[in-house]
């Protein structure tokens, strides 16, 4: 009768087993959260760790882990800066020199979605896109999310980049499958420096899936201009004062499919392998 008895509950236990470590993993999961609103990243990182650790598969303990170990990674990187480009900040001036100096905005990195708006497609020719509001841009669902690309220092040379079959793999917005993709689809960016004149000097690599690896050399200068907030309510009170932060594309130069190419900023001159280009005024 004990052997009976015992035999049961084991069945019982084995049936429930997936759904208790379900249980457990979300509440690891939501200490984790705690953690991380709190600003305790290294805390918050073990436990999206142990919330992994009882449920592998669990999506949203990835995905907070990818996010948390990216915004780690980014802090890292901000601890270099000028002490001025460690806060968040409305002035102008400040906001320039960070976007000019390390291509950051308010602690953060441009999303990779929003450098590849300015490139132009391989089955267009000319500009489409030249200028984008950074103020708005960020935080918005349409450059989204945290989790969504990575950051790496390589050398003094900061490397952005998002893979469309992986980083949005659990959303339906941007998301390309492995199948349609027909390999790896990325999209990567690295900020080379900035011309004397404000011109900001970006590569950019572009997969789509193919054996093709196309660079683009972006050129782009930051702008304060001031917008209108339209109210229904008060259609008289109509007035252009909200600070609007834009990016704002110059040009671009194609440089190709895996091709060599030596790149340095001096000045007011940018030097692609033996060839000076002057950058003029703009």
């Amino acid at each position: 009768m004990k052997l009976v008895v015992t035999l049961i509950a084991l069945f019982f236990l084995t049936m429930n087993a997936p759904a208790l470590a379900q249980s457990e993993a979300s509440k690891l999961l939501q200490e984790g959260h705690k953690l991380n609103r709190t600003g305790d990243l290294d805390g918050a990182i073990e436990f999206y760790k142990k919330s992994l650790k009882a449920n592998p598969e669990y999506s949203a303990a990835k995905s907070s882990l990818k996010g948390a170990l990216k915004k780690q990674a980014i802090l890292k990187i901000v601890e270099t800066f000028d002490p001025v480009c460690q806060k968040s900040s409305n002035d102008f001036n400040v906001i320039k020199l960070c976007l000019e100096k390390h291509l950051f905005f308010n602690r953060q990195p441009l999303h990779p979605l929003i450098v590849q708006e300015f490139i132009t497609w391989l089955s267009d020719t000319g500009d489409q896109i030249i200028s984008i509001n950074l103020r708005d841009a960020f935080d918005s669902n349409r450059y989204c999310c945290d989790d969504s690309f990575s950051v790496r220092l390589t050398g003094k040379k900061m490397v952005v980049r998002t893979d469309f079959t992986k980083d949005y793999s659990t959303r339906d917005d941007n998301y390309i499958s492995q199948e349609d993709c027909g390999g790896s689809c990325t999209f990567t960016y690295a900020h080379l420096g900035t011309t004397d004149n404000g011109a900001m000097v970006i590569q950019v690599w572009e997969s789509g899936g193919g054996s093709g690896l196309f660079s683009t050399l972006l050129f782009t200068k930051v702008k304060e201009r001031m917008g209108a907030n339209f109210d229904y309510a008060n259609p008289s009170n109509l007035a252009f004062d909200k600070q609007q932060i834009v990016l704002e594309k110059l040009f671009s130069i194609s440089l190709g499919d895996r091709q060599e190419t030596s790149i340095s900023v001096n000045g007011n001159f940018v030097v692609l392998n033996d060839t000076e280009i002057k950058i003029p005024s703009h």
